[in-house]
């Protein structure tokens, strides 16, 4: 593995050789008590939004990549750290591909459901209009008030897991079914809040979510052009393996794990646009610039079509439903 050291002008760097001393005392955040688990050091990364270095770590033992430190910072949201959270803010972002399979595939119709890291509210939306007695939680007040404004939503609040989990076993409150799209790959304590999740969960309910793919198609190029999947946005990257095996070792069953979520051919266009342009370097205000520019909308439909295909074969997102065995939601 390398150390990328990170241009304070960019956000990687080139790739040097290192070891890291402080590897072999690591906890894996998905297996911390496997005695068995290695773990072999990664790149790092100069985190723009708080100049702070994390370190990629490698599980052995269940094959989870996260990085160190490993700790949420929730101003990042309401601050707009990343260039989503203005459009969830104004409910300006279309309905996420990635919550899709939970209407075919996911196995109940009605019943309270709680989406945990709700957002915006779309999915909340859309899930009451299907059947469902809905209510969610979200650390971002920003996107709390724009899923009441956007949406009429009512029984969503500005929460910590954490403390809706005490709120809801005073009061006696179990869902039948619980979500969380895209908030697993955000968590630096993933066991301690599936574990809070459960228990939520009445016996035999299901979980449903999503996490971005680690083995997407061109992942790496992804994350040189996007700070999206890296910390303090996100920490943890499943596999398909990885999170088929944490989800069977909180004891849940009837789990089905597969990739879904591609993107819009016209948000691959933009994707690609940014990518055709940070290779042409057309921000960097040279004389051949003029010429440049009129390769670049061949390129970026040539780019598209790429993505579009390899994006069927290695899809962007992975889906996942299980169900809770009877009495696993007992604190």
């Amino acid at each position: 593995m390398a150390e990328v050291t990170a241009d304070p002008n960019q956000s990687h760097g080139k790739a040097i050789p290192h070891a890291d001393p402080q590897a072999s005392s690591l906890c894996c955040p998905l297996c911390p008590d496997n005695d068995k688990s290695q773990y072999v050091s990664g790149a790092t990364y100069l985190s723009g939004f708080n100049s702070l270095e994390y370190r990629l770590r490698n599980c052995a033992n269940c094959g989870l990549q996260y990085w160190t430190p490993l700790k949420i910072i929730p101003e990042f949201y309401e601050d707009e750290g990343f260039e989503a959270y203005a459009g969830y803010h104004t409910s300006a972002r279309p309905f996420p591909p990635w919550a899709l399979p939970f209407f075919d595939r996911f196995p109940l119709r009605t019943g309270k459901l709680l989406d945990v890291g709700c957002g915006d509210g779309s999915f909340l939306a859309r899930a009451e209009k299907a059947g469902f007695d809905c209510f969610g939680i979200d650390l971002d007040e920003r996107s709390i008030a724009s899923a009441k404004l956007s949406f009429g939503l009512r029984a969503v609040n500005r929460s910590t897991l954490e403390d809706y989990t005490a709120l809801c076993r005073d009061k006696g409150i179990k869902f039948e079914a619980i979500t969380f799209f895209e908030v697993l790959e955000h968590q630096d304590q993933p066991s301690l809040f599936l574990t809070q999740v459960l228990e939520l969960l009445q016996p035999d309910g299901y979980v449903a979510g999503s996490v971005p793919n680690a083995n997407r198609f061109l992942a790496g190029v992804d994350r040189r052009i996007s700070a999206g999947d890296l910390p303090p946005h996100h920490f943890l990257w499943f596999s398909q393996k990885t999170l088929e095996t944490f989800l069977r070792s909180k004891g849940l069953d009837s789990i089905l794990v597969y990739p879904s979520g591609n993107i819009p051919f016209v948000e691959l266009k933009m994707k690609a646009s940014r990518l055709v342009h940070a290779m042409l370097h057309l921000d960097k205000g040279r004389p051949i610039e003029r010429l440049m520019r009129l390769l670049v909308s061949p390129m970026v439909l040539a780019a598209a079509a790429l993505l579009w295909t390899g994006y069927r074969a290695r899809p962007a997102h992975l889906y996942f439903q299980a169900r809770a065995a009877r009495g696993l939601s007992k604190p």
